[in-house]
């Protein structure tokens, strides 16, 4: 039994929340913080190449995801989190199981084959639908870039991005119950994003790893799975070569066949293993007893105000990547 403070200090840490300002104004910091910052160093690496000759061009990028991860994600929520104790309660920062982490572990691995399967699908259908598809990312061609790789899109983004969208936004908006929260956090992670080419794999992982965190009652977990997921994807990208999403265009009939079933495979295995962790959580993970209170009042103007222009710089990102796809751009 859990006595009564305990069910008291986890009633009163709902109440200490990250306020829905603090979470629209994190998400409007990193949207447009993004386009700002790229903007501001791609200027630089272009004006020390013209008047410098110093071709810094892939250190500006690094640079750029290495400030944008670490200064406009992961240090808001941070210092909101430090400067108002008990907030990190709503936020889930604490250990997880250790047989529920090993299991993030293989639910990441299940899911690649998954977004593999979906990209693929998603990619024939901009394609028939007239549209230009981009090819692969670049790969790098030593063991030491996979490794400079692994660190900036493998581990930062899966503590970083974790940090602010399940920890921060989700936290915030659970007080309007945590479907709202994970629907909300699951369309802010994609809408960061800004690619029409990669929105259902974003949407996926969304609402994975939000149902992940929120069953296992760690955000521990779900950056596990974020960052065995980012390395898997990159160190098969660095095996074979190239993007590890299926080239559906260079199939036989019978091959497509056999990609059908081998999707359909793959999704009710990732099925079945959420409704394994499920059941796991279950057992392991213990819950707080008795309703939590929601708070259902409309926004403030200004927690308003803010959502919408972080919704609008959103709009315009995926306006200008429509037009890429549609070949204006």
């Amino acid at each position: 039994m859990q006595s009564a403070d305990f069910d008291e200090d986890l009633y009163k840490n709902w109440f200490r929340r990250p306020t829905l300002f603090a979470a629209c104004a994190w998400f409007l910091l990193a949207v447009a913080g993004r386009i700002v910052l790229r903007m501001a160093l791609g200027e630089l690496a272009l004006a020390l190449r013209l008047y410098g000759g110093m071709d810094i061009r892939v250190h500006a990028a690094a640079a750029a995801d290495l400030i944008f991860q670490m200064g406009l994600l992961a240090l808001p929520v941070a210092r909101y989190a430090v400067s108002h104790p008990g907030v990190e309660q709503s936020m889930r920062v604490r250990a997880p199981h250790p047989v529920t982490a090993g299991y993030a572990v293989a639910l990441a691995v299940a899911v690649v084959p998954v977004c593999s399967c979906l990209t693929g699908w998603w990619t024939l259908l901009i394609r028939g639908a007239g549209g230009i598809v981009e090819g692969a990312s670049p790969v790098p061609a030593t063991a030491a870039g996979l490794c400079g790789m692994l660190l900036l899109q493998g581990v930062l983004p899966g503590v970083c991005e974790e940090t602010l969208f399940r920890g921060g936004i989700m936290g915030a908006w659970e007080r309007r119950g945590t479907e709202r929260a994970l629907v909300v956090s699951s369309l802010a992670f994609a809408a960061l994003h800004g690619s029409v080419q990669g929105l259902p794999v974003q949407l996926l992982l969304g609402f994975s790893l939000g149902w992940i965190v929120t069953k296992t009652n760690s955000l521990w977990t779900g950056v596990i799975f974020h960052i065995v997921y980012n390395s898997t994807v990159l160190i098969l990208s660095y095996l074979l070569g190239g993007d590890v999403s299926v080239n559906i265009y260079a199939m036989s009939r019978p091959a497509m066949t056999l990609f059908i079933a081998d999707t359909v495979a793959c999704c009710a295995l990732f099925g079945l293993m959420l409704i394994g962790l499920r059941a796991l959580c279950a057992r392991l993970v213990p819950r707080p007893e008795g309703e939590r209170p929601l708070d259902l009042t409309p926004l403030e103007p200004l927690e308003l105000v803010v959502l919408m222009a972080g919704i609008v710089t959103v709009m315009i990102c995926y306006l200008e990547d429509i037009l890429k796809i549609c070949g204006v751009l």
